[in-house]
C-alpha cells in the first residue's frame, strides 16, 4: 500500500467513526507534497473519487515557509544565522544542562 492510499484510508476510517458523510467533504488542506496533490494516485485524487466537488487548498503557512526558505538561501547572513540556530538546537537537544542554561537567557 502506498503512502497516499494509507492516508486516504485513515481519513475515510476517521470520518466513518465520526459518522460524517464523505459527500460532506468540501476542502482538503495539504502541505503541497506530491503524495498529497499529485494527479493520479494522490490523497486528493483518491478523495475526489468519493466526492469530486472537494477543493484542494495548499496550506498558506507551508507556502510561506517554502518561499521564505528559498529566499533566505540567497542571503549569506541569513544562511549563517540558520546555521547558528541549528547548531544551538543540536547542542541543547535532549540534554538537560544546556537546555536549562538556554532557558535562563530566554524571555519566554
Amino acid at each position: 500500500m502506498c503512502i497516499a492510499s494509507a492516508v486516504s484510508s485513515m481519513h475515510i476510517e476517521a470520518r466513518q467513526k465520526l459518522c460524517q458523510c464523505e459527500k460532506a467533504l468540501r476542502g482538503i488542506g495539504t502541505d503541497g507534497a506530491s503524495t498529497m496533490i499529485g494527479c493520479h494516485n494522490s490523497v486528493v485524487a483518491q478523495l475526489k473519487q468519493i466526492n469530486n466537488s472537494a477543493t484542494e487548498v495548499h496550506c498558506a503557512a507551508h507556502r510561506l515557509n517554502l518561499a521564505s526558505s528559498q529566499a533566505a538561501g540567497a542571503v549569506p547572513y541569513v544562511k549563517k544565522f540558520q546555521s547558528i540556530i541549528c547548531q544551538l538546537y543540536d547542542f541543547c537537544d535532549n540534554s538537560a544542562v544546556p537546555m536549562a542554561t538556554l532557558k535562563l537567557y530566554s524571555y519566554y
